[in-house]
């Protein structure tokens, strides 16, 4: 097609030379000009038309450009196989990998509840083996790396080698029988008890109900622990399940309840002693005091009717303290203080509660004492 083109544009060019030759004596300037047109048009048929309206395949410069794309082409496709392999090739690592830290983390969560549970097992009070320590949750850390996870399963066993026998709370045997001085302390313990008692660093009152916790009938008193020189009870401070100021005054009026009504019956009648925290409505949130940090606590949950569960349940606690938490840090705090310091039956803890009202005397924690006589 570009060929026919060019010879036509050569053809009308030549013929107006040859025409305007003939017609030049006629037409003068005229004809000068169609003999310059017609020359011009031969000129651009023979020299400047045919580089541009050649095909592409005879252009050289047009083929060496077609030749690099294609090489380009090739290359780039190369390429894509090779991101192809090598993407299919880490899907693979990344799935093996994947199931392999599943595996391990599964691992470590068993290992840790295993180990939780043997804690709840040695926290209960009527173990005779007892963990004398704040116990640590091995498997709460889930979401932690293997290392970190590995380190607190870890901490955790060598907390354990505190275990300790509860040689001073052992029941009392069956063929054990009280010397008559012991009997008549005993009867004069419970006539005193029977109405309201009260001293400078504690006051026994009788509670109503033969039956607080499910299978344990018999007299339940609730002891309220007070300081000698004003009578006032011992309150937390908001926020706080520890009693850093005023300690010696406190751990004074223990020791003389202790001494007065608890030594006097060690060995020579059943009886359990539970400690109940509370805390009242005013919002609270922060961290876990240092040195008294706890991950979970075992405590009897209420089961309706003012009434507690016989056995005991496990309570999971963040690292963030909340207001509903106080009450039953509260009362760990207090059987903590008891167990690591009197040599009498570890408490229980009942389940506490918040106070619908904002008031510092709803910040306590109260010692309930049975006695099976």
């Amino acid at each position: 097609m570009n060929t026919l083109m060019l010879f036509f544009v050569w053809l009308v060019g030549l013929g107006l030379i040859i025409s305007t030759v003939a017609l030049f004596r006629d037409y003068g300037q005229r004809g000068l000009l169609a003999l310059v047109s017609g020359a011009g048009l031969l000129v651009a048929a023979v020299f400047w038309l045919p580089p541009l309206l050649a095909e592409p395949g005879k252009d050289p410069q047009v083929d060496s450009l077609r030749a690099e794309l294609a090489k380009a082409q090739t290359q780039a496709s190369d390429a894509a196989r090779d991101v192809v392999a090598v993407t299919s090739k880490l899907e693979v690592e990344s799935k093996a990998r994947t199931s392999a830290e599943i595996a391990l983390n599964e691992s470590l969560t068993a290992i840790g509840q295993d180990v939780d549970k043997l804690q709840l097992q040695y926290s209960e009070p009527e173990s005779a083996i007892y963990l004398d320590t704040a116990t640590i949750s091995a498997a709460s850390a889930s979401q932690a790396e293997p290392p970190e996870r590995i380190e607190r399963i870890r901490n955790t066993l060598d907390a354990m080698r505190q275990l300790k026998t509860r040689t001073a709370f052992s029941p009392v045997q069956q063929d054990s029988t009280p010397s008559m001085n012991d009997t008549r302390e005993l009867m004069g313990l419970k006539d005193k008890m029977s109405t309201r008692l009260e001293t400078k660093t504690y006051d026994v009152e009788l509670y109503p109900d033969k039956e607080l916790v499910g299978g344990r009938q018999g007299k339940y008193y609730v002891i309220d622990l007070k300081e000698a020189a004003n009578g006032i009870r011992y309150y937390f401070e908001g926020g706080k399940y520890s009693l850093a100021r005023g300690s010696a005054e406190f751990r004074s009026s223990l020791n003389t309840f202790i001494g007065d009504v608890l030594k006097k019956m060690e060995g020579k009648v059943r009886y359990d002693l539970f400690v109940r925290g509370s805390a009242d409505s005013k919002p609270y949130q922060g961290r876990m005091e240092q040195g008294l940090s706890y991950q979970k606590i075992a405590l009897l949950r209420h089961a309706g009717d003012n009434r507690y569960d016989s056995q005991p349940s496990e309570l999971q606690l963040s690292s963030t303290v909340q207001n509903e938490d106080l009450p039953n840090l509260r009362a760990a705090f207090m059987r903590d203080v008891v167990a690591e310091n009197y040599p009498v039956k570890r408490p229980v803890i009942l389940e506490g509660s918040v106070s619908p009202q904002s008031s510092d005397k709803d910040r306590n924690v109260e010692l309930i004492l049975f006695v099976d006589w």
